[in-house]
């Protein structure tokens, strides 16, 4: 809770926002849906990654209340114009 949250003017918004969004784009199973696991997965990693790029930390980490759970999607890119 007492965490630094960075936003950059570069990315126009935090830089978690800036991740979740982009994941939307780029990491779709099937090119199709938005798996939460790799939705989330993505955004930590990348976050973790631009924050090093301006010279922050920031470690978001997402949790499963339990390791047997599965994964399941969370939106479907609509490709109907």
């Amino acid at each position: 809770a007492d965490a630094v949250s960075y936003e950059a003017s570069s990315f126009r918004q935090g830089l978690l926002t800036y991740s979740l969004l982009e994941a939307m784009t780029v990491k779709l199973r099937e090119d199709r849906f938005v798996d939460v696991e790799d939705w989330f997965k993505y955004a930590e990693d990348k976050v973790d990654d631009l924050a090093k790029g301006i010279g922050g930390i920031q470690r978001p980490r997402y949790f499963k209340s339990n390791f047997n759970a599965q994964s399941f999607d969370v939106g479907e890119l609509n490709t109907k114009e």
